[in-house]
């Protein structure tokens, strides 16, 4: 396959541990919504925020906020905004929404 001009959340796929082997599967939007849906944020201040990991998958991640910046591979390397990251900034969009 081509490697796409531009990465959106439409053509970057997450890796997924299953029956003891990896994969490339969904894609980011997927994933941030499985992150909210399962309740895996969890702030430590209020700018720094732990991502627990999916089920299967083997680590957490730090999201610092204030810099935008995360733990994982994806923002490491490629210094994009990773799933981790969309997801807190949702979390958190909601949670001022609703007034919490």
């Amino acid at each position: 396959i081509e490697k796409p001009n531009q990465l959106t959340n439409r053509n970057v796929c997450y890796w997924w541990i299953k029956e003891g082997k990896g994969e490339l599967i969904g894609n980011q939007k997927s994933k941030v919504k499985k992150i909210l849906e399962l309740g895996l944020i969890e702030p430590i201040s209020y700018n720094w925020f732990k991502v627990k990991r999916l089920p299967k998958n083997h680590l957490d991640h730090d999201v610092d906020m204030e810099k935008e910046t995360c733990t994982c591979q994806r923002s490491s390397h490629d210094k994009l905004e990773c799933s981790h990251i969309k997801a807190v900034k949702i979390w958190r969009f909601k949670g001022d929404w609703n007034g919490n």
